[in-house]
């Protein structure tokens, strides 16, 4: 939903404060970025009413090629005026 390099908000996956998860972005279907792995803690969680999960999550490991990549998307990402 939000991304950044030093985070993400993420939707419909379960998590707790503190978790730590690996994510696979393959955003390649719509942009020019190759798929990349990141690993990430959960900072927050919330339920919304309708019973929809987010979360804000840290990155705390990403190679530099990955890093290069999610460079390329949050580029391409971001609305400028």
């Amino acid at each position: 939903m939000d991304i950044t390099e030093t985070g993400l908000q993420i939707s419909g996956i379960p998590t707790k404060v503190g978790d730590i998860k690996d994510f696979l972005v393959q955003a390649d279907c719509f942009a020019d970025v190759y798929p990349f792995v990141l690993q990430a803690q959960c900072q927050w969680a919330s339920k919304a009413e309708d019973g929809h999960l987010f979360s804000g999550i840290k990155i705390t490991s990403i190679s530099e090629g990955a890093l290069e990549e999610l460079r390329k998307l949050t580029r391409m990402l971001t609305i400028s005026e």
